[in-house]
């Protein structure tokens, strides 16, 4: 998520940036985006995912499938 809006929810530019396939962090975004039950297309949404990312700071909050 940090990387998405770090690159201005840009996903071909977030994917190079994680070494993933631009596939695989679509699908991130959209699990992320039905998880927290929210429109990620929303700019105060995603303003407030920014902020809650910049807070969490060096504790790098994953989302584990297993």
């Amino acid at each position: 998520m940090q990387a998405y809006c770090r690159n201005l929810q840009r996903p071909g530019h977030a994917a190079k940036e994680l070494h993933i396939h631009t596939n695989t962090l679509q699908y991130r975004i959209k699990q992320i985006s039905r998880l927290l039950d929210a429109d990620l297309a929303d700019p105060e949404i995603l303003l407030n995912l920014q902020l809650a990312c910049r807070l969490a700071g060096d504790n790098n909050i994953t989302i584990d499938n297993q």
